[in-house]
């Protein structure tokens, strides 16, 4: 089993770990950036490197002396881990087998991109992970393998971001095994049924207080919480503010306009600030200040609005 893997972030170096521990023969590592020091590219390449893995640096590989290339090292499977980059249907061509993608969605209700932040967004009580055969249209190929994981009100990105990190790495592994001895059960997608989702930004957190309902902050807020997020924000007069955790309140209720900070309480042991959403009042427990949590009652004061 010879692969070329497409490596990217932090989904691609976990499973490139794993590869090179179960030394599976990868005959080219593929970054679509430049290894510089600090970021994840650098430490694909120096794991390849340590493991005498050849490496390119190739953002478009679709270019034609690229798929050149890669066609002469006749590989079974081009393996896609955290890569953005869309493979066109000559590219795929060069795998014998198959070409396989580690998607974070179910599928097929979340196509597209930052499908792990879209399934919290949602508010889903299960988080769902695929390994998918790549096709020419994207994320419609047939599923080859999932995982599911329940998450609570309480969990965030930074946990889900965690919780597939652990879990992508033993689903490829499975796949290519599977794959290699001929035993790969392919179910097809229902392509009527999917839905694109677009890629997030970090403007995309701001908080709307006017129009945004209590459970619909929460939501956003734990979608992209920091640090593996951008974070959801808020300004205080001209002053960006990153509300990095907050709960619904039940065990009273409060009244106000949105977006007005309230007084300081303690609802179901958790301590924070009162601020109004659109419909009720949400807890504001932590701010993302200066790379550090900050207590919201300390930071945030009775009477302030924010915007």
């Amino acid at each position: 089993m010879k692969i070329i893997y497409f490596g990217h972030n932090q989904r691609g170096f976990k499973c490139l770990q794993a590869l090179v521990e179960k030394r599976i023969p990868i005959v080219t590592l593929v970054v679509q950036e430049k290894p510089q020091a600090g970021t994840i590219a650098k430490q694909m390449v120096t794991l390849a490197k340590r493991h005498k893995i050849p490496w390119i640096c190739q953002p478009d590989p679709n270019k034609a002396d690229f798929v050149s290339r890669m066609r002469s090292l006749k590989p079974d499977c081009l393996v896609l881990a955290g890569f953005t980059g869309i493979l066109r249907k000559e590219a795929l061509s060069v795998a014998l087998k198959c070409s396989i993608n580690l998607h974070g969605g179910r599928l097929p209700a979340y196509r597209g991109a930052s499908v792990l932040n879209w399934q919290i967004l949602d508010g889903n009580k299960r988080i769902v992970i695929s390994v998918i055969e790549v096709s020419s249209v994207l994320d419609t190929g047939p599923i080859l393998c999932q995982r599911s994981f329940p998450l609570s009100l309480e969990e965030d990105f930074n946990y889900v971001a965690a919780k597939s990190l652990e879990l992508f790495p033993e689903m490829l592994i499975k796949t290519l095994k599977e794959i290699e001895q001929g035993t790969i059960k392919k179910k097809p997608q229902k392509l009527s049924e999917g839905i694109y989702h677009f890629k997030r930004y970090p403007d995309d957190g701001r908080i709307n207080w006017t129009i945004m309902n209590a459970k619909t902050i929460l939501n956003l807020i734990r979608a992209v919480a920091p640090p593996a997020g951008p974070g959801a924000f808020t300004y205080r007069n001209k002053e960006k503010i990153i509300v990095a955790k907050a709960s619904l309140i039940e065990d009273a209720r409060f009244r106000g306009m949105p977006g007005r900070v309230g007084m300081a309480i303690t609802s179901a042991g958790r301590t924070g600030r009162v601020v109004c959403a659109q419909d009720k009042a949400l807890l504001v427990e932590k701010i993302f200040h200066s790379g550090k949590y900050v207590d919201a009652k300390i930071y945030l004061k009775p009477g302030e609005m924010l915007l």
